[in-house]
């Protein structure tokens, strides 16, 4: 079987780890310069665009703050030269002067990244998480003309793992000779350590339609139970198309999950339990550390708003005021509300959901359903000791 490769630079474990790292970078005196570039233009396009957005953003800083912007920004144009893999389609560059702490950190992609560059305390990790939500991630079993395939979906890379081949009842696994396929052991023994040894993604079987049901009556007890999902693959594709309607299918399935999760959280919303709407109850829950799953609205973030670093006060898509009305301190700053609250889901490993929305942007463009009370969440049955425990 030929061995598929669709080349990105960065796979799915890294990004999140990479997301991890940026999320749990505290503020300090000099701001982070969050830049997202497409590269399908080239580099001298992106440069362009930098100097362009700079120069709207120059006019606003004075001081040490236009020092540690000029800093940071230097960082962004080094890494830009030095850093672009010749495949990647998109890449984000989180930068800090040495006055805040230095700080540079590059993600190059293999989507396009819309271009952006902004300004504010903490990294903006809105695009990134964007992307990640909509990219495979899982362990694919491709079984196709009497042969089997492992191979690692991470975006829109795929890494084979192992691959064998199989006879069936009547010789090969072929829809037309209506043959069952007979999996044995001795010759499948790499694709069953290769499931087993693998990571805890969720594993899709993909295929031809006569041998999906055996393969996946074949599959290890330990493996079986991240099964996720089984796709019939049209046998007039080659081995490239049929990943890709693989990955085709995948997206579909992920935007049509997130559909039925804001219908549930609209409903449960309704019900005025368990799911909280709008920027600052969201924040609070966060804040709180009550959040299960934040759904974010697509489009435009939310404006901004602002926050006293005194009390912790914050409020939405409103101009700073003089003093902060909580506790009259002058200590108020602009407040991000998307940045902030993806930040704390990202802290706290809340899930993070993207939808396409009108009623959704229409109640703020963020809610997020809640964790269950103890009371409420169904408790384990209790083990009974055997009889020899009791002896013992």
């Amino acid at each position: 079987m030929q061995a598929i490769k669709v080349p990105g630079p960065t796979l799915h474990s890294q990004l999140n780890e990479q997301i991890r790292l940026l999320a749990s970078v505290d503020a300090s005196d000099a701001a982070f310069l969050s830049c997202y570039l497409d590269l399908r233009d080239g580099v001298a396009a992106c440069e362009r665009f930098l100097e362009q957005r700079a120069s709207a953003i120059r006019g606003a800083l004075k001081g040490s703050a236009l020092a540690d912007f000029e800093s940071a920004l230097g960082m962004i144009r080094l890494q830009l030269r030095r850093q672009t893999h010749p495949e990647a389609q998109g890449l984000a560059i989180f930068a800090r002067s040495l006055a805040g702490g230095s700080f540079l950190s590059g993600v190059p992609m293999d989507v396009p990244l819309n271009n952006g560059l902004t300004l504010y305390p903490v990294p903006d990790l809105s695009a990134l998480l964007a992307a990640v939500d909509d990219e495979a991630n899982c362990t694919l079993a491709l079984v196709r003309n009497g042969a089997i395939q492992v191979v690692d979906l991470e975006g829109q890379r795929a890494t084979p793992r192992a691959w064998a081949t199989f006879a069936s009842a009547t010789g090969a696994c072929n829809p037309g000779e209506g043959g069952a396929a007979v999996i044995p052991d001795h010759r499948l023994q790499i694709v069953r350590r290769a499931l087993v040894s693998g990571n805890a993604a969720p594993l899709v079987i993909a295929g031809d339609a006569a041998c999906l049901k055996d393969v996946v009556e074949w599959l290890p007890g330990r493996v079986a139970g991240r099964l996720t999902g089984v796709i019939d693959v049209p046998r007039s594709l080659n081995q490239q198309d049929a990943v890709r309607f693989v990955t085709r299918r995948l997206a579909d399935d992920r935007r049509g999950s997130a559909q039925l999760l804001l219908g549930r959280l609209l409903r449960v919303l309704r019900s005025g339990t368990l799911a909280l709407a709008g920027i600052r109850a969201v924040f609070e829950a966060l804040r709180a550390g009550n959040a299960e799953t934040l759904v974010i609205a697509s489009g435009p973030a939310p404006a901004s708003g602002w926050a006293c670093d005194h009390c912790g006060c914050v409020e939405a898509c409103a101009a700073a005021p003089d003093r902060c009305p909580a506790c009259g301190s002058h200590a108020t700053a602009e407040w991000r509300p998307l940045a902030e609250l993806l930040r704390l889901a990202c802290q706290q490993g809340v899930r993070i959901v993207f939808a396409d929305s009108d009623r959704l942007r229409y109640l703020g463009g963020v809610a997020c359903m809640l964790k269950q009370p103890a009371e409420m969440q169904v408790m384990p049955e209790p083990t009974l000791p055997r009889q020899l425990d009791l002896v013992a």
